[in-house]
């Protein structure tokens, strides 16, 4: 288990709509009814991104997403969570959703654990 450290940023917003919208293919590949939106999470090191599963593509978002979206299973404060590969230049901003509302604002501190070794 490889463990990091985080602070939550300020996101776009993006995400929310974009899974409301695509819900049912959400649903699909994760087996969860998702908490709406994203935590943008700026870790304290690089941790590459391991795809275990994806949405192939969402036709008709209107944020512009293209191509498929990617998942890598993992916890956030001890919750299963998924990463998510976005739109983010910043490899040290993970980008986590999850079935459960996560009781934090910005600037909060998260431990997130990747399935890998350390």
């Amino acid at each position: 288990m490889l463990r990091v450290s985080g602070r939550l940023q300020r996101g776009c917003g993006h995400f929310g709509p974009r899974m409301r919208k695509f819900a049912h293919l959400f649903r699909e590949v994760t087996g969860e009814c998702l908490f709406l939106g994203t935590l943008n999470v700026k870790m304290d090191r690089v941790v590459p991104f391991e795809e275990h599963f994806q949405i192939s593509e969402l036709v008709g978002d209107e944020f512009g997403w293209q191509g498929p979206v990617r998942f890598e299973i993992c916890r956030i404060d001890r919750l299963w969570a998924y990463r998510i590969k976005g739109g983010h230049l910043d490899s040290l901003v993970a980008e986590i959703t999850c079935a459960q509302w996560i009781p934090k604002t910005e600037g909060d501190s998260v431990e997130l654990e990747f399935f890998r070794k350390a």
